[in-house]
């Protein structure tokens, strides 16, 4: 089902899809833990992460939710103990479009506004749905999710032989119609079973599900697998800046072992027992409908996903080998949308769950982003005043060779990216100006937020 990353809405029109997998026992694994000490052990991790879950700030619900949490707890715990068989993976395309490929498909034309025509991006879906066939580990079931499509969307799904669920009367956008797939699907599959959910023109790379099932089944407390997203090419210059960013969150992510902030949208895996659990939880220990896996108030559904399953508990990991080609903003208009829903959803989400030991690093987040909106403008301030202040410019070796330290960094970081983003790092200033763009998109979530304004 479509689900990294929040991008701009189809305006009501849009796909997804969904993988499945349900297993087959595999002869000859057993992954599950043996010996009471062992038990023991993994349910006092679980209690403890769920214990430290519970807290006043959620919406009003106040400690004497420690019952709903536990819950929620065992209920995991118990999944993470349950005889394993192989996870069988359902993914679902889901109900917000990208187009990007893995490796190259078809490239957009041009947008005319902020909001991309889902009937652009029709001919993607069947990049998708072949990255998806072309899986080493291959899905049980593909779903196609359309909700309010006007294109051809159906039409080709069902010409490559996948299913499709359409939406009924869905007015909450992507979440919406991912709720109305999910509760379609979930009642029969076993707490073993995954799905994924995944933008319907985003493509995974060939080794996406076999990895997944192999962290799933040599790790039973793991709850989800994300993707690491790789930006599609093309888009000129603002491209090569999107790319650079992509490329140093890889790195970032790598350096810290899959630790992630957030399971992107645009290719995530879910053990049904995880999505079964929030969806329980919502309205009492979660934000939310009761029964639904997403918010539908969340601008940001897959940050507020992940930081449902972290409240509960849950183990998260993005390996370097789920790669995921995803959409870049193709004009300024279309990113400065892009983030500001980004950062105000971000935002909004932690305003929801208050301040928690899973919420924690998410907020000394958003104050480093914060620190550094302020450090990089008075940077600009300084170096102007100092520029109309004097009447020869002064050459200062030292900081010359913080600044030649500062470059070699950018080029260090995104080295991986190819000549291209080396050379764009090398120059630093027009990748400064880049993040001052980006930092304005902050400073306006901040100011809508704290003026009551309401969001598009």
């Amino acid at each position: 089902m479509g689900g990294h990353r929040c991008r701009p809405d189809c305006r009501g029109r849009g796909r997804a899809a969904v993988v499945v997998h349900q297993p087959q026992r595999q002869a000859g694994v057993d992954v599950e833990p043996s010996g009471a000490a062992d038990r023991r052990a993994l349910d006092h991790v679980l209690q403890h992460r769920a214990a430290r879950s519970v807290h006043p700030g959620i919406r009003g619900v106040g400690r004497g939710d420690a019952g709903a949490a536990g819950g929620a707890w065992r209920a995991l715990r118990d999944l993470a103990l349950s005889p394993y068989a192989n996870p069988e993976i359902e993914p679902t395309a889901g109900a917000e479009s990208r187009d990007g490929s893995h490796p190259r498909c078809p490239r957009r034309r041009s947008h005319r506004d902020g909001a991309d025509s889902c009937a652009q991006r029709g001919s993607f879906l069947p990049f998708t749905l072949k990255a998806l066939e072309e899986q080493s580990f291959k899905p049980s079931r593909i779903i196609v999710v359309a909700d309010n499509c006007t294109d051809a969307t159906v039409a080709v799904a069902r010409e490559h032989g996948v299913e499709v669920f359409e939406s009924v009367e869905n007015k909450h956008k992507k979440g919406g119609a991912l709720n109305q797939a999910l509760q379609a699907i979930l009642p029969a599959m076993g707490d073993n079973d995954c799905v994924m959910v995944m933008d319907a023109d985003s493509q995974i790379g060939a080794g996406f599900l076999e990895t997944a099932k192999d962290r799933f089944t040599w790790d039973r407390a793991l709850m989800a697998v994300g993707g690491l997203f790789h930006g599609e090419e093309g888009h000129g210059l603002l491209g090569q800046f999107q790319r650079n960013e992509y490329t140093r969150y890889q790195r970032e992510i790598e350096r810290r072992n899959g630790r992630v902030f957030v399971l992107t949208g645009t290719a995530s895996v879910f053990r049904t027992a995880a999505l079964r659990t929030v969806a329980a939880a919502r309205g009492t220990t979660l934000p939310g409908n009761p029964g639904e896996v997403y918010d539908t108030a969340a601008l940001t559904e897959d940050n507020e996903l992940t930081i449902a399953l972290k409240t509960l508990g849950a183990l998260t990991t993005s390996p370097t080998s789920c790669t995921v080609v995803t959409e870049l903003m193709p004009s300024w208009k279309m990113l400065w949308a892009q983030r500001l829903r980004w950062q105000r959803g971000a935002l909004e989400n932690l305003g929801a769950y208050g301040v928690s030991a899973q919420t924690s690093r998410y907020w000394a987040q958003q104050i480093g982003i914060g620190y550094g909106v302020i450090a990089l403008f008075s940077y600009f301030a300084l170096m102007l005043i100092m520029m109309v202040s004097m009447d020869t410019w002064v050459w200062f070796p030292f900081w010359m060779l913080l600044g030649a330290l500062f470059a070699v960094e950018r080029i260090v970081t995104v080295w991986h990216g190819g000549w291209r983003a080396r050379i764009v790092a090398a120059l630093v200033i027009p990748e400064l100006v880049y993040d001052a763009f980006l930092d304005l998109a902050f400073l306006k979530g901040v100011a809508d937020i704290a003026f009551a304004r309401s969001a598009d």
